[in-house]
């Protein structure tokens, strides 16, 4: 959302990430392979970005800060 030709607002929203857990050089058998488990994120961001130039240039920089929340949920850990 552009608050005017300078100032915007932007949510990052995604659909959730799913990630293995691992375990890199360890002795827990060919069975486990190393897979400690599994995990699912959501990482909304909230960012207020500047456009230094006019809104009609054709090259169009920006600077940006945000705050992100990740919610970790739905995890299974193996045996």
């Amino acid at each position: 959302y552009m608050i005017d030709a300078h100032w915007g607002i932007e949510l990052l929203a995604a659909t959730p990430f799913e990630h293995e857990v691992k375990l890199k050089g360890t002795s827990l058998g060919s069975a486990a392979n190393g897979k400690l488990g599994t995990l699912k994120h959501l990482p909304p961001t909230l960012s207020v970005v500047y456009y230094p130039l006019d809104s009609k240039s054709d090259f169009q920089p920006y600077l940006g800060a945000g705050i992100n929340y990740t919610v970790i949920y739905d995890e299974h850990v193996g045996s």
